[in-house]
């Protein structure tokens, strides 16, 4: 990575870099960038959790289904813990993402993410566009399950 690449011109730019090279589900165009001594890819991608700033599943799928696809995906899914996560904040499984508000659709995503047992976990915005009530829950979450794990977050708010 070259010298001046963090600089102060383009925040947006800088943010997107570094998620860029985490994502889990996307090729990065940035070679230069190892993880573990790993370039990324399948490997390097095994120890992520990305949470992206906007939903990325399609809106026919149902909670059920998504818990399904991500036990089959990621080895690290506790799929227990995705149930209790779900429980607390009194979303039914069986629901379609197209029937969910907005902030619902987050919050499961969060879900998702927050579920895997993975080495560090990359969150774009994770309460932005939620309640305040959520956002709380959402923090909390980070803070109290977290604290032993590598976490990388981004916030476009000063308010909490």
């Amino acid at each position: 990575m070259r010298k001046n690449s963090w600089s102060f011109r383009s925040k947006r730019k800088r943010k997107n870099h570094f998620f860029e090279i985490d994502k889990p589900f996307a090729h990065t165009k940035f070679r230069r960038t190892f993880y573990w001594r790993e370039r990324p890819g399948v490997i390097t991608k095994q120890h992520i959790s990305y949470l992206p700033d906007q939903t990325i599943f399609p809106k026919w799928m149902k909670i059920s289904d998504l818990f399904s696809y991500y036990d089959d995906f990621f080895a690290d899914f506790d799929k227990n813990k995705a149930e209790e996560m779900l429980k607390r904040l009194d979303i039914v499984e069986n629901m379609r993402l197209k029937h969910m508000s907005k902030g619902t659709q987050e919050k499961v995503q969060l879900i998702l993410t927050m579920s895997r047992n993975a080495n560090l976990y990359c969150l774009d915005e994770p309460i932005g566009g939620v309640d305040p009530a959520t956002r709380d829950y959402i923090l909390q979450t980070i803070i109290s399950n977290y604290s032993e794990k590598c976490l990388c977050a981004s916030f476009h708010t000063s308010d909490f």
